[in-house]
């Protein structure tokens, strides 16, 4: 039996072939609540983890969704950079949160006497290399081994294919609760092959649904105070914003209550697409670059395929419509929940050999390659596999030292577009490798032959050979990612155990309001901040927390492409931060332009911020912007720098960031802050980086 698995940043779905069709295979049905009972969505195992009420057992989809008091959603946007998660008292990284997921999928399909062991899974058109591998990685210690991952939008096209016979070039129109996706893909002789891809990350029905929130905040007669709720209170409101979302698409207008039934107001239809107006045409941008890229009009399309709960937004359809020319495919042709995951399991069934006629073919949406210095302080991305190269895909290139005598070669690894520049938001660094040299001499007599090769699923493999020997100094699959290099899978089985078995003790805390600060750290005694010096009963005050008040308003909202920064989002972080530290001094700092920055609605509450002292902006023309007085705050009073940021450019003058407990690092989980400390990652070397070969 083959197997699909759609891992979704909302809701995951697993399908399987039976020999004829592609069905889906419910792996969580009989813990759907009453209100949630929509069709379709008996399908859905939500991509929620969260703690059981009363209990420190773990809990998962819709029980986690709707009856946890701490639920973590969007586990897989965090697969990016596998950022931490807190569940109760305990810290676990994303690919084992996401590894978990899996292991109740694996679980739910056990109940309906199914064995889910192999599977092929289904990743955003657009992923990294790093969520990739990542991806299989959870899935692999669930107990499910991976036949291969294939991107969503092409898993929908070859659903639409077996259902609807015959050949065409079609549009994937991917719009879930985590990103949106736009694919064309050709479908000619039993062969699907991606043609060009493009998407926007974080745009999606967590979007909306914050849109929606201040809409019914505003038309409220008594707007709910986010201090004075309750924590159920608040996941309620969260929860009845998603279902009048929902219910919007097939009504014109909702009434809407409050938690305590005090207050209700209507919502209306046409009032929720004005306030999601400027997303929606965000969300036409990939459309038009993507055809742009292979030169195509609305005309070259046969096909128009819309999947993922946000694309079913009636408003969302209509502008897709307008601009393509011609209608989608009705969703009772193309499920736009169930379509990724059928789409996976007759993939599967194909490789398998249970369907004989057709075949499969995908490319890569990123240029891949490696960063070198040209000189006065600018680097280049040299692209080794070209975007849009058919899988498996390889390339090669010559390196060597940039200066002679090198006892090493630094290879920096990118992902990204080679046309633009190295800082753009679009490039991220995979992973860096120190290839040694086994005899050090001039640069041109240790030039290496660098090969690159994506296999079918995107899992980058790199072989790394001194020419002048042929000696094979490097060959092995990147497992490896980000400015720690940390493998994936370190430690990852015993977390998923501890997680599994003993879950997150929530203790005493108080269940109905948001938690108190934890119990300090061996970390958070240790602080140079002053923590320290308390612990040891010293009366000396301890350092203020000096917070970059800009990082923290951009964090997670793809400022670069137009999103602008959040105060209220700053709000919360600070908030948080009192309820940690209390009674610690905090200087909020942000940039000269901050007013402009954010949202237009928020800008009121920014002046009156900056009138009352509550934040402070640093002077228009300061060299090093407001990062330089978050650092001189923190260094004259030794303090904690608050921050996500590197700060590379300051740490030859101020090398105490890297000390630590020096930097604490935030991280946004749904809409709650989470506080680590960090060690920034160190400045990058100059000349000793790898320079092409001439």
């Amino acid at each position: 039996m083959s197997f699909g698995i759609d891992f979704g940043t909302s809701n995951s779905v697993v399908a399987r072939w039976n020999g004829s069709e592609a069905e889906v295979v419910p792996v969580d049905r009989h813990g759907i609540p009453a209100e949630w009972r929509r069709p379709g969505f008996e399908s859905l195992f939500p991509s929620v983890v969260g703690i059981r009420p009363g209990q420190e057992r773990p809990s998962f989809g819709w029980m986690a969704k709707c009856e946890s008091d701490y639920p973590v959603e969007a586990v897989k946007r965090m697969l990016l950079g596998d950022e931490r998660i807190r569940l109760g008292t305990w810290d676990y990284r994303g690919t084992t949160v996401a590894a978990a997921l899996f292991r109740q999928m694996r679980e739910g399909a056990q109940r309906n006497l199914v064995d889910l062991s192999e599977a092929v899974i289904t990743v955003p058109a657009n992923a990294t290399g790093a969520a990739r591998y990542r991806t299989r990685a959870a899935a692999r210690l669930a107990g499910i081994s991976v036949k291969a991952l294939i991107n969503e939008p092409t898993a929908a096209a070859i659903a639409y294919a077996y259902d609807v016979p015959g050949e065409g070039r079609f549009l994937v129109f991917d719009w879930g609760g985590g990103t949106i996706d736009v694919t064309v893909l050709d479908y000619h002789d039993g062969l699907f092959e991606e043609l060009a891809s493009r998407g926007i990350p974080r745009l999606g029905g967590l979007e909306f649904d914050e849109r929606l929130a201040r809409l019914v905040a505003r038309k409220l007669r008594s707007v709910p105070d986010p201090d004075t709720m309750s924590r159920k209170e608040k996941l309620w409101f969260r929860r009845a914003v998603e279902l009048t979302k929902i219910a919007l698409s097939d009504e014109e207008r909702v009434q809407f209550f409050t938690p305590d039934g005090s207050d209700f107001t209507e919502v209306e239809r046409i009032e929720f697409e004005e306030a999601v107006a400027d997303l929606i045409e965000r969300a036409l941008e990939p459309v038009e670059e993507c055809l742009e890229s292979i030169g195509y009009g609305p005309d070259d399309i046969d096909a128009v395929l819309m999947i993922g709960g946000t694309s079913q937004i009636p408003k969302v359809r209509t502008e897709v419509a307008r601009l393509l020319g011609q209608e989608p495919v009705s969703p009772l042709v193309c499920e736009p929940m169930a379509a990724v995951a059928r789409g996976a399991a007759i993939a599967a069934a194909i490789m398998d050999g249970q369907i004989e006629d057709r075949d499969i073919a995908v490319v890569t949406h990123y240029d891949l390659g490696t960063g070198y210095w040209v000189g006065e302080g600018k680097r280049r991305f040299l692209s080794i596999i070209d975007r849009n190269s058919t899988l498996p895909a390889e390339g090669s290139r010559t390196a060597q030292p940039a200066v002679d005598g090198a006892a090493s070669l630094k290879v920096e690894v990118w992902e990204g577009d080679a046309t633009r520049p190295m800082d753009d938001a679009r490039n991220f660094l995979l992973t860096r490798l120190e290839l040694p040299i086994p005899v050090p001499g001039p640069a041109t007599a240790n030039r290496f032959r660098l090969t690159y090769r994506y296999d079918v699923s995107g899992i980058l493999r790199i072989k790394a050979v001194l020419e002048r020997t042929g000696q094979v100094i490097f060959d092995r699959e990147i497992n490896c990612f980000g400015e720690d290099g940390t493998p994936v899978e370190q430690d990852a089985e015993a977390e998923l155990n501890r997680l599994l078995e003993q879950g997150g003790s929530l203790g005493q805390l108080d269940r109905e309001r948001i938690p108190p600060q934890s119990p300090p750290s061996e970390e958070v005694q240790r602080q140079p901040g002053g923590d320290e010096r308390q612990a040891e009963g010293d009366d000396a005050k301890p350092g203020p927390l000096v917070v970059d008040g800009s990082n923290l308003a951009s964090a997670y909202r793809a400022v670069r492409e137009g999103r602008k920064a959040s105060y209220r989002q700053l709000k919360a972080a600070v908030d948080q931060l009192r309820r940690e530290f209390p009674g610690r001094e905090i200087f909020v700092v942000v940039d000269a332009n901050f007013r402009y920055q954010v949202e237009d609605d928020e800008r009121a509450a920014v002046e009156r911020a900056l009138q009352e002292n509550e934040i402070i902006q640093v002077p228009a023309g300061t060299k090093g912007k407001a990062d330089a007085l978050v650092v001189e705050i923190a260094f004259r009073r030794s303090g904690i720098v608050v921050s996500n940021d590197s700060f590379r450019e300051l740490q030859a003058e101020h090398p105490w960031l890297r000390e630590e407990g020096r930097v604490l690092g935030g991280t946004l989980v749904s809409d709650e802050w989470i506080f680590k400390f960090r060690r920034p990652p160190a400045a990058r070397p100059g000349p000793t980086d790898v320079a092409p070969a001439p």
